[in-house]
């Protein structure tokens, strides 16, 4: 396996994290539940924790988040 085939599924295997950022950086909570969730799809990194762009979040967004089986990551 080469450097570009690596995928996140491989990096999770061998104990490290993998968080999702969305694919293209929009606010979360000025676009529509089916666009969060196309925003957390492939090719968007893939993993069990997202950090919404911006740090834009609340309550409807922590839904659909939640909804598609992910958590929602903060820092200060």
């Amino acid at each position: 396996m080469d450097a570009t085939s690596i995928d996140s599924f491989h990096i999770r295997q061998h104990g490290m994290f993998v968080y999702s950022h969305s694919f293209n950086h929009p606010q979360f909570t000025k676009i529509s539940d089916d666009a969060i969730r196309k925003q957390l799809k492939p090719p968007a990194v893939q993993g069990a924790w997202v950090r919404p762009p911006y740090g834009a979040v609340n309550a409807h967004v922590e839904q659909v988040v939640h909804s598609v089986g992910m958590k929602i990551w903060q820092w200060d």
